[in-house]
């Protein structure tokens, strides 16, 4: 069938393409994203959004909007011993250096009133953390690394928003059975309790439900994993985050490597994220301005998922106060085709007013369509 001869059927087809699984998409059978003039949208209550020390922070400041931006994710220098001062450990002069050179990047934000998230990050990790030849972490040194690194933060003025005890931990130190231990120390401190637990933060999601949320999801407050590359499916994503939000916690995406993540992750209930440095431009800033100011369209999401790692999804806003609405879209890894269909005649991208407009998206191709009329 011919691309152009199947517009008329698009009204036709949206409700069936509109569902969570749609199978063999191709250019002739797109996904489609329903909009209406007449819908207002609804608040998603996606507000929670950190961006990383690495980061040019006052350019992703910008993308986003500065007033936007919850506060900075910062390392807890694990690289160095800490100093033993008569029955607790402080940090050294040197760990302390290092955390000022983070909380130095927040001038670039809003001063002391910005929030500062701290996580286990740096470079290498010192033998005073660890136990059993290295393979495991030690929950009274870990402990104090992150309880002393708080108290520092505060010290000079800053509000901690959330920890993050492990990053990326099937790649280092710690197994989900170590991390299940360490963490029930961590909520066994009153001092550590102030603040939600992030995790497992695990690199990759392709069995981060099965082999870190089952084990050691219940110590923390906040689920969490990384998507990254081709280190899971769709189904396999969704199926983390339902397990998070089965669990009653919040889900945070706490390392942010695409935008059909944070659709995807959107549509289920999350909180916000962590922006992974350079994974920022114009498309993503202005989807977070949109989930924060605009108002969600609920018939209008349109995902592709199943047990590969090719999947993909779309939404739209609706700008109140004004005839706009914007779209948003982005596949994981193969090219997907979209098609809008809107309820009358309407302009996209400052085009001839119609009815449906085609267009492709890709990963690291976010694609953001403009509607007016």
């Amino acid at each position: 069938m011919n691309f152009s001869k199947i517009v008329s059927m698009a009204f036709l087809a949206a409700s069936f393409f509109s569902s969570a699984l749609v199978d063999a998409q191709t250019q002739d059978n797109p996904l489609i994203i329903n909009i209406s003039t007449a819908n207002n949208g609804v608040n998603k209550n996606m507000d929670t959004w950190y961006l990383g020390r690495r980061a040019n922070i006052a350019k992703e400041r910008d993308l986003i909007g500065a007033e936007n931006v919850t506060g900075l994710r910062i390392r807890a220098p694990k690289e160095y011993d800490m100093d033993k001062v008569g029955n607790r450990f402080e940090l050294t002069q040197t760990q302390k250096n290092e955390l000022d050179e983070d909380l130095a990047k927040t001038a670039n934000l809003a001063g002391t009133a910005t929030k500062i998230a701290i996580m286990s990050s740096g470079d290498g990790l010192s033998s005073f953390y660890t136990k059993n030849n290295g393979n495991d972490i030690k929950s009274k040194t870990w402990k104090a690394l992150f309880k002393r690194s708080i108290e520092y933060v505060e010290s000079q003025g800053y509000t901690v928003g959330y920890i993050e005890p492990l990053n990326e931990p099937a790649n280092k130190t710690g197994s989900p059975e170590n991390w299940n231990q360490v963490l029930g120390h961590f909520q066994a401190d009153s001092k550590l309790t102030q603040y939600p637990i992030v995790g497992p933060s695990t690199f990759g999601f392709k069995n981060a439900k099965k082999n870190w949320w089952d084990v050691m999801g219940s110590q923390v407050d906040w689920g969490a994993t990384h998507v990254l590359g081709s280190r899971g499916t769709g189904n396999q994503f969704k199926g983390f985050v339902q397990a998070v939000l089965d669990s009653g916690k919040e889900y945070f995406s706490s390392e942010i490597h695409s935008l059909v993540e944070v659709i995807i992750s959107a549509k289920m209930g999350s909180i916000g994220g962590e922006w992974w440095p350079r994974e920022l431009n114009t498309v993503n800033g202005n989807f977070v301005k949109s989930i924060i100011n605009d108002r969600w369209i609920n018939q209008s999401y349109v995902e592709k998922i199943d047990n590969s790692t090719n999947y993909a999804a779309g939404v739209a806003f609706r700008v109140p106060n004004q005839n706009r609405i914007d779209v948003y879209a982005e596949s994981r890894n193969d090219t997907v085709y979209f098609r809008i269909v809107s309820n009358e005649n309407v302009s996209f991208n400052g085009g001839t007013n119609r009815k449906t407009f085609d267009f492709v998206a890709n990963h690291n191709d976010e694609q953001q369509i403009v509607v007016t009329w």
